[in-house]
């Protein structure tokens, strides 16, 4: 009964957390890569620190910085992707604990991989394409929680071929607004 009453309150509760026009606001991420079955790349970790500001009321433009590791499939070693991200940010509802919110954007990848000499791949450079859905949690006017799951599409070089690779991300992190 409690975990409902905590819902039902969170989500009735107004929450001022800056989301007007002209705020700025900081977070700090990390969460699980998934990427395509045919790629050599697995599944691995990011971290991803991102600023935003918004450019009206409930709507963010944001910039992000994902770095990611993981292992690689056919041998013992592990790839290294750096992936800066511009999106855009938009609030379905205002001044409520609860805000869900959908992102879209693009980013450029650069994934390192190391290993074995039999298996070393070439680096990878390609352009990413991704929307997500997400929940915020506002704690105080200043401190929110946010988690998103990421799916989209890279247009990638990798292994000096053009390949399209699918993938997803779950994320969770932190914002603070100023």
């Amino acid at each position: 009964m409690r975990p409902l009453a905590l819902a039902l309150a969170l989500a009735s509760a107004p929450a001022a957390y800056g989301q007007d026009q002209g705020t700025w606001q900081a977070g700090l991420g990390g969460g699980r890569v998934w990427q395509d079955v045919d790629a050599p790349l697995d599944h691995g970790w990011e971290f991803v620190p991102r600023l935003g500001f918004f450019v009206s009321d409930g709507l963010a433009i944001e910039g992000e910085l994902a770095v990611a590791t993981g292992p690689m499939e056919e041998s013992s070693g592990r790839w290294l992707s750096v992936t800066p991200r511009a999106h855009l940010v938009g609030y379905l509802v205002r001044d409520f604990a609860l805000r869900p919110y959908v992102l879209g954007g693009v980013g450029l990848e650069l994934a390192l991989p190391t290993g074995d000499e039999e298996h070393v791949h070439s680096p990878a450079f390609g352009v990413r394409l991704y929307a997500a859905p997400g929940l915020q949690v506002n704690i105080t006017e200043a401190f929110a929680l946010r988690a998103d799951v990421r799916t989209g599409l890279t247009l990638s070089t990798l292994d000096d071929r053009h390949r399209v690779l699918a993938g997803f991300e779950l994320t969770f992190g932190v914002q603070i607004a100023f």
